[in-house]
């Protein structure tokens, strides 16, 4: 998987300081979840079962904010349920790439066409867009018709962030891609994501 050179620098940077500090362990990549609420309910996903206390819930901005500088980690994966339900999304990811960190912000893809505008060019934020396979498999996992639905390259924004990462799961035994860019088995899947 490809990677940019700010984000390597960045880790290497990281990682020698504390070994240099004789720090033997400490956190590479913080999972955030800002709020446990989805859109969709996949196939496998007990989230609203397990959470169905907290389904409601969500941290304040400050709340992640301090969760992120008392964590260090140079990388936060922002998760939940679905991130983009967040109403202040496109605030707490521009306060965490303002703190020099890198974002991974893991979506359904669903809303990405209504929020994508929030969010200024930068290498430092990648999106992780769950698929379940292709378009018929897809939808069948998350009880949805969602996989027609993802915005095209053609609606994207001029300046927008377009780093992609796309994680196909394994069914029936099918070939597992999980790669940056374009994957042979994956290109129709992110050319909505303009890869």
């Amino acid at each position: 998987m490809r990677f940019p050179l700010s984000l390597t620098a960045s880790m290497t940077k990281y990682i020698a300081g504390k070994r240099i500090r004789g720090t033997s362990k400490f956190p590479l990549v913080m999972m955030l979840e800002p709020l446990h609420a989805c859109n969709l309910t996949c196939t496998g996903c007990g989230r609203i079962r397990e959470y169905a206390e907290t389904i409601r819930e969500k941290l304040t901005v400050e709340q992640c904010l301090n969760a992120v500088d008392e964590c260090g980690a140079p990388v936060v994966s922002i998760c939940g349920g679905e991130p983009f339900i967040y109403p202040e999304l496109g605030r707490l990811v521009q306060e965490i790439i303002d703190r020099k960190k890198h974002i991974y912000l893991c979506t359904n893809g669903m809303f990405i066409r209504k929020r994508l505008r929030e969010f200024k060019l930068t290498s430092r934020l990648f999106f992780n867009v769950h698929l379940d396979g292709l378009e018929k498999t897809h939808d069948m996992c998350v009880n949805v018709t969602a996989y027609s639905r993802k915005p095209s390259t053609a609606s994207r924004p001029r300046r927008t962030p377009v780093s992609s990462y796309a994680r196909i799961r394994r069914f029936s035994g099918k070939q597992t891609c999980a790669k940056s860019g374009n994957c042979s088995s994956t290109s129709t899947s992110l050319a909505w994501m303009g890869s």
